[in-house]
């Protein structure tokens, strides 16, 4: 799963083509059993993003749900593996924050200040490529049942750790603090 703008600047810096061509290139047995949900708003990229999905065969691999109400989103993360957001550059990436709260391991890039949120809870890129990222889905796919709630129980962990408001609240009176 990923959430963008559907703008072509968006897809551009999120990396979506490459996603898509990383999910094309994985074996036959692992394709089948890939599916990925584009989540977005409504921009100038809908239709070339659409023709893109069709013409690389992915129809059967892709959902597109443009505009999304919040509960649709929610249900999403909720039934998703894996949340990807390889950006070329990226703030604190609330989405991939909002993926984790539901316990879903994030693949982030490590060009971004995505690593520190998602800590060793995810899987960070070492390089945006359709190499990294299936290497990343393989990987993810051969997990064990066990591995796999392992991982996401780590992700939860982080975000209560790490992320939650008291921790926050906490971090901004000790800045607070050190200003006196």
């Amino acid at each position: 799963m990923t959430v963008c703008w559907l703008a072509k600047d968006q897809l551009m810096r999120k990396s979506i083509i490459v996603l898509l061509s990383a999910i094309k290139s994985l074996p036959g047995d692992i394709l089948r059993n890939t599916h990925l949900t584009i989540i977005g708003g409504k921009g100038d990229a809908v239709g070339e993003l659409q023709s893109f999905i069709i013409e690389a065969g992915l129809s059967p691999n892709v959902t597109l749900l443009i505009d999304a109400d919040n509960d649709t989103k929610i249900a999403a993360y909720q039934e998703t593996d894996l949340y990807f957001q390889p950006s070329t550059y990226e703030g604190f990436g609330n989405s991939v924050l909002e993926a984790m709260t539901y316990g879903t391991p994030a693949i982030v890039s490590g060009l971004t200040a995505q690593p520190e949120v998602v800590k060793d809870s995810g899987y960070v890129l070492r390089e945006i490529s359709e190499e990294c990222i299936s290497e990343v889905i393989i990987e993810n796919h051969g997990l064990t049942a066990v591995a796999r709630q392992k991982l996401r129980s780590k992700t939860l962990d982080v975000v209560l750790t790490e992320h939650s408001f008291d921790r926050r609240l906490r971090d901004f009176q000790a800045i607070m603090m050190d200003l006196k």
